[in-house]
């Protein structure tokens, strides 16, 4: 019995660090991103990286109440694909194929990218929404 006891221990201890270790590096990767911002730019954007960045900037609408940034902390992007195809279809804007926009995502410069993963959506009230995360590098923009 104390063996499996012990080992039940280290088992929630092992689960407690992993958890922590996550959040850390979470913190690490969106620290990285945004600080990254402030680093010379020396290419633009590939064309269809601007394209898309106007384009999700149109549609998403005000950041006090956003129509694609999933994202409920001011400084971050979180941005789901299909959603954003089905805006751009609905509101005749010419759609980038999600695969060349997967490609070009890691060299983005305007806002840099910080990974994929699933969020709690401020725009779905809570659901879980897989997208791309990204810096708001205009966050001060949008306080204003």
């Amino acid at each position: 019995m104390p063996n499996l006891i012990s080992t039940l221990s280290l088992i929630d201890s092992l689960t407690n660090t992993i958890e922590q270790l996550t959040k850390e590096r979470d913190h690490l990767i969106e620290y990285y991103a945004i600080e990254r911002k402030h680093l010379p730019r020396q290419k633009p954007d590939h064309p269809l990286l601007q394209q898309f960045w106007d384009v999700y900037h149109e549609l998403n609408g005000s950041p006090q109440n956003p129509q694609l940034n999933h994202s409920k902390k001011l400084n971050l992007i979180a941005i789901n694909l299909n959603q954003f195809a089905e805006q751009c279809q609905l509101s005749g804007k010419l759609v980038v194929d999600n695969e060349t926009l997967k490609e070009l995502f890691p060299n983005s410069r305007r806002h840099v990218f910080v990974g994929v993963k699933k969020v709690r959506s401020r725009v779905k009230s809570g659901a879980i929404v897989r997208c791309w995360i990204f810096a708001n590098t205009e966050a001060h923009k949008d306080a204003e």
